[in-house]
């Protein structure tokens, strides 16, 4: 893809449709809170989506307390996340926003990448479900970690309660350094993409960790001589990157300083987010073959399961 489309691919427009996933079981609703808090263009709507999958079918009977028909008992649903819209409007929030409401029967995760799809959402948003446990699998709910992986929208999993509008982001840059230029056009999107989600007057830190390629496997004669010199080409390759990323950051009036720090990227992110007090972690993603979502799940979704704030998926063409 053209370096000029990757640049292009995130408008400075503010958000004008948010699609939230909602699970009416979720009585503390952090994604439908978080969604309702985002800056919205004028005019601009939200969707909350809940799925009804065919096991809750009789629960539904439950709560409608009758052994009425689907139609019914979806209307039943739609009623209750109804209710739901309108107790979750954060005290916080600057203006109410429009919101409409969809029930659909299906796969969760297959029902919002569709709905997502077919009414062209600039974002979708919803809850990472599961409690923090020991395994990464325990820790994301399958539905958040499908869609992270396969879903091709800009996404937010929320992690927390919101407290606020989100005010100070950790964007994680990965570099290439045979595409310095393509490298630096997809942290620019990443950048605009940012400056839609926090609005006016947001604070950015530019992360990237690095490591020395083959770095066990260097001789001792080159490692005593020339290992410094090695690393330090690598950071300088990598400084000049983030600094034009950070210098494009600037005039979208986002306030960026840069970290640069030699290590495992997922480790360091997730370190850094804590730190550097980040109330948002956002990674982009790569690519669309079955083995991209596969290593996506190394990096994208294993920071969604161990972050303790939200995180923001970018995709990248």
């Amino acid at each position: 893809m053209p370096t000029r489309d990757l640049k292009s691919q995130h408008s400075l427009e503010p958000l004008s449709h948010v699609l939230v996933a909602v699970s009416l079981e979720d009585r503390e609703q952090w994604a439908l809170r978080r969604a309702l808090a985002l800056p919205l263009a004028p005019g601009g709507r939200i969707t909350a989506l809940h799925v009804v999958e065919p096991p809750q079918v009789r629960s539904l009977a439950a709560l409608a307390q009758d052994d009425t028909d689907e139609a019914t008992l979806l209307r039943t649903a739609k009623k209750t996340l109804a209710a739901a819209v309108k107790s979750a409007q954060p005290s916080w929030a600057k203006t109410p926003v429009t919101v409409n409401t969809e029930v659909v029967m299906g796969e969760p995760a297959t029902e919002i990448m569709t709905l997502a799809r077919t009414q062209n959402v600039d974002l979708v948003v919803l809850g990472r479900q599961a409690r923090r446990r020991t395994l990464r699998r325990a820790v994301m709910g399958s539905t958040a970690e499908r869609v992270t992986r396969q879903g091709k929208r800009p996404l937010i999993v929320v992690a927390r309660s919101p407290a606020g509008p989100y005010s100070h982001a950790l964007l994680a840059v990965d570099l290439d350094k045979h595409f310095k230029t393509r490298a630096e056009a997809a942290g620019e999107a990443s950048c605009a993409l940012v400056k839609r989600i926090l609005g006016m007057q947001a604070q950015v830190t530019l992360l990237h960790a690095y490591s020395v390629p083959f770095e066990g496997f260097i001789t001792p004669a080159y490692a005593s001589g020339n290992r410094g010199e090695f690393g330090q080409a690598i950071r300088d390759a990598a400084q000049s990157t983030l600094d034009n990323i950070r210098a494009h950051a600037s005039t979208l009036g986002l306030d960026a300083h840069i970290l640069l720090e030699e290590g495992d990227a997922r480790a360091r992110i997730i370190e850094r987010a804590e730190s550097e007090k980040a109330d948002l972690i956002v990674v982009r993603t790569h690519g669309r073959s079955a083995l991209t979502r596969l290593l996506i799940g190394s990096v994208a979704a294993w920071v969604v399961a161990a972050a303790r704030c939200d995180v923001l998926i970018d995709r990248a063409p």
